[in-house]
């Protein structure tokens, strides 16, 4: 019997406090030093590459906002020159050597030329009264700021201080742009027309590293039954 037990003891697992041991040959592997720098490095590159995607395409972003606002100030200076020229009477176009010499943002000038309902062909500058009395000068003038050719609209709401009304961004070409009254009864003759105007303005939209060119024209018809 004992020799029987030690032959046995001798083929089994050896124990120990009721844990048995197993012995095993298996090889245990990983990824070698190369390996690990090798998918560092690939990860390293793929994340430039997707940073450097999000800036481009959030930077591309922020070009595209600043060019709708500044398309939508535009739209805007055309919303009110067409509302109180709708509404408005007295329709007066002045000479086109007006304002030639005006301020950046703010300038006075004094009127002198004419108070009396006119018609032109391409004027620079347009007055009349508005519904609420008031005097209104619309003027597309040069900034010495920019060049001799560039200009911007300006605004008066008593014929003597005007205001820029359009940012530097919209560059108005001076040369393709203007006013042509018409309907008034005196200059271009048009009796019996209801008085009206035609606003063309082309130019140029310049935001940091965008240009884009425009061309708005559109005609305004005085509300009021011309009598």
């Amino acid at each position: 019997m004992k020799n029987f037990l030690n032959k046995n003891k001798k083929a089994c697992p050896s124990t120990r406090r009721g844990f048995t041991r197993t012995l095993s040959n298996a090889k245990v592997s990983g990824f070698t030093l190369i390996e690990m720098m090798i998918a560092v490095a690939l990860f390293t590159i793929l994340s430039l590459i997707i940073i450097g995607a999000i800036l481009s395409v959030n930077s591309a972003h922020k070009k595209v906002s600043g060019m709708a606002t500044i398309m939508n100030n535009l739209n805007f200076v055309m919303d009110d020159m067409v509302f109180n020229m709708r509404t408005g009477i007295g329709y007066v176009c002045y000479p086109t050597t007006f304002f030639l010499n005006s301020l950046p943002d703010y300038f006075s000038a004094s009127l002198s030329v004419p108070n009396s309902p006119s018609d032109c062909q391409n004027g620079y500058t347009v007055g009349l009264t508005s519904a609420y009395g008031t005097t209104i000068v619309y003027a597309i003038a040069v900034d010495p700021s920019l060049n001799s050719t560039v200009g911007r609209i300006y605004k008066s709401e008593d014929g003597n201080n005007f205001y820029a009304l359009s940012p530097k961004e919209i560059e108005i070409d001076f040369a393709k742009s203007g006013f042509t009254v018409a309907g008034t009864g005196t200059g271009i003759t048009f009796d019996g027309k209801q008085p009206f105007i035609a606003i063309r303005l082309s130019g140029k939209i310049k935001y940091k590293d965008i240009e884009s060119p425009f061309r708005v024209q559109t005609t305004v018809s005085q509300r009021q039954i011309d009598s």
